[in-house]
This record gives structure tokens, C-alpha cells and sequence, in this order.
């Protein structure tokens, strides 16, 4: 057995122990126990089969914590996966010493301390994941230093924190990851501060996740320097300002999710230079002015959420370049004037959301023209007349609300309306 090179048990229901004489396995290269029953620790042995180039433990029931002896190496381990474990207390020091490691993986255990330092010294790694523990900064509310030390890591594309109570603060050298990042994943991590200007030489970042953090302060006119960026999402934070123009630069962006803050000010004008936005989500902020014309060119959007804010003005005669959305959301606001009857053109909606806010006039026939709409809820605004009997077409309506308004003459009772109970409400 001691020539054995491989050992892949993965996918099984073996439980009990993983036993210490597999260190005795002096030529394996690849060792995955993945997916299956085992328990206890993982035995020291284990970290001195110096040909090991993968090892992988995730997805069972180990616990303890880590081998912790300084003296243990692999130096040709290249992939390290033991997520989904209950692994606890710190990661050692010396897992600096893998100097070949590329993938390390160890999300969802219950591993704790700050991250070392002196992981920055491993120039070979491209994915760095820790979601789901333990692990701080090295002093609470001071600086991320672990986020400047793995800025040396040259190769580095993935690194995932969520859910981490690292609470500190972004430093600047975070602008040092710019020759690879490409996902920075780290909400819910208490993380503070500003976004720092230099975030924006990140030339090669393709998704910024920082939501449910104490970040504060603007969001940086420098984010429009992140040219690859498609996915933007700093959701429940305490940002205040205006979102700023530059972030018209990013034209391969998404999805860009801003609710939950205080931010302020207008959408900027040129936001229909967004062609590739799929998500547009602000709802929960105080922003005030009329919705800009160039949003609703956007024919790729497909969620749209305005809602909480101060938007006032009307809508856009002409609404049916958004040939892909499928949800607005723009209740809670001051809009005014009449629901234009080009909304038949938005064939893919099935919800919307126009409650709490000053609309007059007819409910358009036309809308009865969007048969996939299952949610509609018109109510709280000014308007008036009969409900259109085209909306018996409706045959997907679950949720209609109207109520609160000045409509009068009878409810339809083809379609949908006959099955409506507590789900209706009219007044």
C-alpha cells in the first residue's frame, strides 16, 4: 500500500475515524475522503505526506481543531478542501509553509482568531474561501492587515470572507490587488469605514459583494475605474451621497444593488449607458427628482426596485423598450400623472408594484395586455373610473390590490376575478 498514489473514497457513507496510519501513505498524491460519515480530527499524520498535491475532507462531521505542530509541511499540496466540517480555533501559521497551495477551502467550519498574516507568502494562491466562521482582523476596528498581506498574493482571483465578524476597516493597499482580483466576496463581515478610493484600480474585479456591513461615507467616483465589473452589491450599509456618474463607466455591469442605505440625490441621467443591467435595486434609500428617461431604455433590465424613496414626476409615455423585465417595484414614492397605456409592451412583467404613491386617471385597458402578471397592486394612489374589463384576461393574478383609490362602476367577474377571496382587496 505504501505505493499507493491515489485514494478517493468520496461520495459514501463511511463514518468513525479517518486512522493516523494513513500517514504512512509516503507517495499519495491525491487523497479525497469528501462527502461521507467521518468524525473526529484530522490526524496529524496526515500533514506529513509531503507528496500530497490535493486533499480533500469537506462535507463530513470532523471537528477539533487543525493539526497545529509548526514542524508539519506540504510542500507540493496544491488544493486544500475542508469545508463543511465543524473544524474550530485557528488556522495555523504554518499553513504559510504550503508554498505550491492554490485552492484553500474552508468555509463553513467554526474557525476562529485573526486570518495570518503570513498567508500573503503564498505566491501560487488563486482561490482563498473562509465564508461562514469565526475569523477577525487582527485588532477590531482597526485595519484589515490581513487584506494587505494577501495583496502579495499576485495570482489571487477569489477571495471569499462572508459572514466572518472581521470588523475593520478596507486599506488603501487593497489598490495592490489589482493585477488579479476578480471576486471579493465579503458581506457580513462588520466590516466599517469608507469604501477607499483606491477600490477603483481593481481593473480585473468582476463581482463586489459588501453588503450587510457598518460601511459609510459616499460610494468613491473612483468605482467607475473597475471596467470588468458586472455585479455590484453594497445593500444594507449606511452609504449616504449620490451615486455618482462615473458609475456610468462600468458598461459590462448587471447587476447593481444599492438598498438599504442613505443614499441621496438623483439616479444619474446617463444610466441608460447600463446596456448590459439586468438589476437595478435602490429601493429603501432617500433619493428624490424624477426617474431619468434613459432608465426605462434599458432592454435588458429585468428587476427593477425604487421603492422607499421620494421619486416624484411621471412615467415615461413610451415604456416598452424594457422588452426583458419581469418586476417593478416602485411603490412608496411620490410619483404623479397617469400609468401609460405603452405598458401592454412589457409582455415578460409578471409584478407590479405602483402602490403608495399619487397616480390619477383610468387603469389603462392595455393592461390586461400582460398575461404573465401574477402580482398587481395599484392601491393607495388617485386613480379613478371603472376597472377595465380587460383585465378578466389576467389569468395568472394571484395578488391584486386596489384598494385606496377613486375608482367607481362594478367589479369584473370574468377571469380571475371569480376566484379571488382573501387575496382581492377593492375600495
Amino acid at each position: 500500500m505504501s505505493s499507493l498514489h491515489l485514494l478517493y473514497t468520496e461520495h459514501n457513507s463511511i463514518g468513525g475515524n479517518i486512522p493516523s496510519e494513513i500517514g504512512k501513505l509516503v507517495n499519495l498524491n491525491s487523497m479525497s475522503l469528501e462527502d461521507n460519515l467521518l468524525t473526529g480530527e484530522i490526524p496529524q499524520e496526515v500533514f506529513n505526506i509531503s507528496s500530497l498535491q490535493l486533499l480533500s475532507l469537506m462535507d463530513n462531521s470532523l471537528s477539533g481543531s487543525l493539526p497545529s505542530s509548526s514542524e508539519l509541511s506540504l510542500p507540493k499540496l496544491e488544493k486544500l478542501y475542508l469545508a463543511n466540517n465543524g473544524f474550530g480555533g485557528n488556522i495555523p501559521q504554518y499553513f504559510s509553509n504550503f508554498s505550491s497551495l492554490v485552492i484553500f477551502y474552508a468555509g463553513n467550519n467554526r474557525l476562529s482568531g485573526p486570518i495570518p498574516m503570513n498567508l500573503g507568502n503564498l505566491k501560487n494562491l488563486r482561490y482563498f474561501a473562509v465564508q461562514s466562521n469565526q475569523l477577525t482582523g487582527e485588532t477590531y476596528g482597526s485595519e484589515l492587515g490581513f487584506l494587505s498581506a494577501l495583496s502579495n498574493c499576485q495570482s489571487l482571483q477569489t477571495l471569499v470572507l462572508e459572514e466572518n465578524p472581521l470588523g475593520g476597516f478596507i486599506p488603501e493597499s487593497i489598490k495592490n490587488f489589482s493585477s488579479s482580483l476578480q471576486i471579493l466576496f465579503a458581506p457580513n463581515c462588520q466590516i466599517r469605514g469608507h469604501i477607499p478610493t483606491q477600490m477603483g484600480f481593481l481593473k480585473n474585479l468582476t463581482f463586489l459583494q459588501l453588503s450587510d456591513n457598518d460601511l459609510d461615507g459616499n460610494i468613491p467616483s473612483s468605482i467607475g475605474g473597475l471596467e470588468s465589473l458586472q455585479r455590484l452589491h453594497l445593500d444594507n450599509n449606511h452609504l449616504e451621497g449620490p451615486i455618482p456618474d462615473e458609475i456610468c463607466n462600468l458598461t459590462n455591469l448587471g447587476e447593481l444593488l444599492l438598498r438599504q442605505n442613505r443614499i441621496s440625490g438623483l439616479i444619474p441621467n446617463c444610466i441608460g449607458n447600463l446596456s448590459s443591467l439586468q438589476k437595478f435595486l435602490v429601493s429603501s434609500n432617500n433619493m428624490t427628482s424624477v426617474i431619468p428617461v434613459s432608465l426605462w431604455s434599458l432592454q435588458q433590465l429585468i428587476f427593477l426596485n425604487l421603492s422607499l424613496n421620494s421619486f416624484n414626476g411621471g412615467l415615461p409615455l413610451d415604456m416598452g423598450k424594457m422588452t426583458a423585465i419581469q418586476s417593478i417595484d416602485l411603490s412608496w414614492n411620490r410619483l404623479t400623472s397617469t400609468i401609460p397605456s405603452s405598458i401592454q409592451e412589457l409582455k415578460s412583467l409578471s409584478s407590479l408594484n405602483f402602490s403608495r404613491n399619487l397616480f390619477q386617471g383610468s387603469i389603462p385597458q392595455s393592461i390586461g395586455d400582460l398575461k404573465g402578471l401574477d402580482f398587481l397592486d395599484l392601491s393607495y394612489n388617485e386613480l379613478s373610473d371603472a376597472i377595465p374589463e380587460s383585465m378578466e384576461g389576467l389569468t395568472y393574478l394571484q395578488h391584486l390590490n386596489l384598494s385606496f383609490n377613486k375608482l367607481s362602476g362594478k367589479i369584473p367577474n370574468g377571469g380571475p376575478f371569480g376566484n379571488f377571496s382573501a387575496l382581492f382587496h377593492w375600495k
